[in-house]
Order: C-alpha cells, then sequence, then structure tokens
C-alpha cells in the first residue's frame, strides 16, 4: 500500500508528462485559465474549513482523556480510542499501538460510560447481556476541553473488532471492523464504517473506508492482488465531491518494485488531471539510450517519452488542455507546459505550485494529528 500511495501522491505532487489526446468537446483557452485559477483559490477556502471541522476537535479531546477501557490509571491505554482516531481520516502513516490489555474485548466492555469531571473518572453502567439493544459502547464526555464540565458528546461504538498480527516477535493489533458515530450537541459530526483486512507480515491487503466529519465525507477504497493494485480517495463537500485522487497499477512480479504500467487521476471540482503511463516502454527506452547516450537526440528522446505518457486536463468532462513537455532553451531542462485547445501554450507551473502546495499543506496537517 505504501508503493500505491507513493506513487499516488507523487502524481499529485508532479503533474510532468504527457502527450496530445484528441477530445470531440473542447474548452477555449480563456475558460481554460479561468477555470484553473478558480481551482487554486477555491481549494484554499475548502482546505482551511475542514482543519476547524468541530468533528476533529470533539475526536482530538476524547484522545486527551484517561481511557475508560482499562481496569486501573496505570494501564496505559487500549487500542480502541486510537485506532477510532487515526483511521477517522485515512492515508496517514499508522503508528503502531500496543495494547498493554491485549485484544479488545468489545462485547465485555458494552455499556454506557459518563465522564465526572468532579472526581476525574469515569462512571460506568454495564449493559445488561440479554437485552440486545443495548449490544454497543456509548461514551458520554466534554467535547470542548476549554468546558470540562459540559459533557455535550456522545460517541457511539456499534462494532468493533481487531485482529492480532505478529511481525518480528512483535506483537499488535489491527482493527477489521469499526463502527461509530459521534453527536455534539445533538448534531451527529462524525460517523465512521471502517473494513480491513491484513496480511499475515502485517500489510494491508483491502481498505473500505467512509467516514463522515460535518460537512465532509471522506471515503477511501484500497485492494491488492498477486501482480496488481489499485486506490482510490475522495472528499465530499456537502456531498458534492470536493476532491478524489486515485491510482491503479500493474507490476512485473509480486514484488511489486517494477510496475508495468500505471493510470492515476487527480480531481478537484471540475478540474481533473487523468494520466496514464507506460512504465515498461519507458524503462527500456532508457535502458537504449543508457547503452548508447548518442543514439538519439534530445527532441527526439522527448517526443518519444511523451508517446508513452498520456496527460490531459478536463474540465466537466471536457478537455481544457493537453499537458506537455517542452526544453527550456537557456537551461536545457524540461518543464511542463499547459496546451490549449487553439496550440496556445504557457507553462502549468504558476497554476500547479499554488495547488500542489495546498495539498501538502492538507496532508501535513492530517499527518500532525492522525500519524
Amino acid at each position: 500500500m505504501k508503493k500505491l500511495i507513493t506513487m499516488m501522491l507523487m502524481m499529485a505532487s508532479v503533474f510532468f508528462f504527457a502527450c496530445s489526446e484528441d477530445e470531440d468537446k473542447k474548452l477555449s483557452p480563456e475558460e481554460a485559465k479561468a477555470e484553473l485559477n478558480s481551482m487554486t483559490d477555491d481549494m484554499s477556502v475548502k482546505l482551511d474549513e475542514m482543519k476547524n471541522a468541530e468533528g476533529f476537535k470533539a475526536i482530538e479531546a476524547l484522545n486527551n482523556m484517561p481511557d475508560p477501557f482499562v481496569e486501573t490509571m496505570s494501564s496505559g491505554k487500549t487500542t480502541i480510542i486510537q485506532n477510532i482516531k487515526k483511521y477517522t481520516l485515512p492515508l496517514f502513516d499508522k503508528t503502531k499501538v500496543k495494547s498493554i490489555e491485549g485484544n479488545f474485548d468489545f462485547e465485555y466492555w458494552w455499556g454506557t460510560y459518563t465522564w465526572d469531571q468532579e472526581h476525574q473518572m469515569w462512571t460506568v453502567v454495564f449493559d445488561d447481556p440479554a437485552v440486545t439493544t443495548d449490544d454497543k459502547i456509548v461514551i458520554i464526555f466534554p467535547a470542548d476541553e476549554a468546558n470540562m464540565n459540559n459533557n455535550n458528546a456522545t460517541i457511539t461504538i456499534l462494532a468493533y473488532e481487531e485482529v492480532e498480527l505478529s511481525v518480528d516477535g512483535y506483537y499488535y493489533y489491527e482493527p477489521i471492523d469499526i463502527e461509530a458515530n459521534i453527536v455534539v450537541d445533538g448534531i451527529e459530526l462524525v460517523g465512521i464504517d471502517f473494513a480491513a483486512n491484513w496480511g499475515s507480515q502485517g500489510e494491508l491487503e483491502m481498505l473500505d473506508v467512509e467516514v463522515f466529519v460535518l460537512p465532509f465525507t471522506f471515503s477511501i477504497n484500497f485492494n491488492i492482488a498477486s501482480v496488481s493494485g489499485d486506490i482510490d480517495f475522495e472528499i465530499l463537500y456537502n456531498s458534492e465531491s470536493l476532491f478524489s485522487i486515485g491510482l491503479d497499477a500493474t507490476f512485473a512480479d509480486a514484488t511489486m518494485e517494477m510496475p508495468i504500467n500505471i493510470h492515476g487521476y487527480i480531481q478537484y471540482l471540475s478540474v481533473k488531471f487523468d494520466i496514464d503511463i507506460d512504465v515498461q516502454n519507458i524503462t527500456d527506452l532508457v535502458a537504449q539510450v543508457q547503452a548508447n547516450p548518442t543514439m538519439y537526440t534530445q527532441e527526439q528522446m522527448l517526443e518519444m517519452l511523451n508517446n508513452e505518457i498520456d496527460a490531459v486536463v478536463l474540465v466537466n468532462g471536457v478537455k481544457a488542455a493537453d499537458i506537455e513537455m517542452e526544453i527550456d532553451a537557456l537551461t536545457d531542462e524540461p518543464y511542463p507546459v499547459f496546451v490549449y485547445t487553439d496550440g496556445t501554450s504557457e507553462p502549468a507551473q504558476p497554476y500547479l505550485e499554488e495547488f500542489v502546495l495546498s495539498l501538502e499543506d492538507f496532508f501535513d496537517f492530517m499527518d500532525s494529528i492522525y500519524g
């Protein structure tokens, strides 16, 4: 999964190669430039709003409180709260958490837990096993760390299951099923629906997650087979697709070290970058040049490379521009350009730099909290 995510994020940081692709419908250069400028401005506004979502603050407040699922104050923490926190948003470098209590026994802890600020403790009413409607965990706590006397938040955990993994003699637990939600002041701010499969060496083989953090919804789907893998990540804003990124790759063998073909896309609102790379042919081309550096001119190399890489910018499914490479006459270095439908072109860097910086800022924010 790390290899797929690395390639996916590289695409987010580098819109490099391209060759022309015919489309029936085409935007004018003026329309295309307007959409690209609007994309950058909207991205910054939406990502700032996402960082300040009240659901994030509630989860952080709960994570900073004593763990309700330990027998004594010195027992440390169980995995459940950390896992709900770190899987609320996917695509982070997860730090493995070793539970001192061992695998979390969800049924054992069924009940309602209420924070008592005066005594700095949880009061618990355990559920009656004979009452099937009570087969859950309810945690009532203050969502605002500045007002710990106000238990205005409730997290309800309807399902939670872990699997024990062992790598190099180190035992730890990862979740395979989570279903939960958080309500603050009567409003549902967070909903989590999580499913995963893990391999014998702790590697993630399948991930299917949908997380609602008002007004955003995050979803991630990841699957890996013997010589292929795919990953898709999407953010909805008030049910409208805000940002999505996906990648599927085919590899030469099960080590997944050498990709044969990579197809990916990055979309923000109406603007979509779609890229397809024939890696095997490019690898063969590089090997030829290494064997005989004077075989091709620089211009021939660039043309052959672009023939193996298709990249296009679409706006609402309509072609706005091709992304192509040109050679800087002064520095002799390649750089990406947008080639518009009238044949004119301009450097892509001014548009893409701000867009990529916004993405990097957002991923840094998520990693700082959930990484």
